[in-house]
């Protein structure tokens, strides 16, 4: 469900709406000064996310796929440290 408010009193100020994203984030877009056509914007961009949350893939278990919050703690796809999969041997003639 989105939001609609304005910022301040003034007339001429357009009106704000905050919504989520597909991804869960909180999106502020700038409306119009008149509150039928804001309220019908927001009712678009709410269309275009459910139809966005609908076609997304489902979580396949890589940190790209999951929300933005959550992937920084995800480890599952960072590569091992090159020392432990090539052994070094030491080239340095000091």
């Amino acid at each position: 469900m989105a939001s609609i408010f304005k910022r301040t009193k003034r007339k001429t100020e357009p009106y704000t709406i905050q919504y989520r994203d597909h991804h869960g984030n909180r999106k502020t877009v700038r409306g119009f000064t008149d509150k039928s056509l804001t309220e019908q914007l927001a009712s678009k961009l709410e269309t275009e996310t459910r139809l966005r949350e609908s076609r997304a893939p489902a979580f396949s278990g890589c940190p790209t796929s999951m929300p933005r919050r959550s992937r920084r703690s995800c480890v599952r796809c960072v590569p091992p440290k090159i020392s432990d999969t090539e052994p070094t041997t030491s080239t340095c003639r000091r």
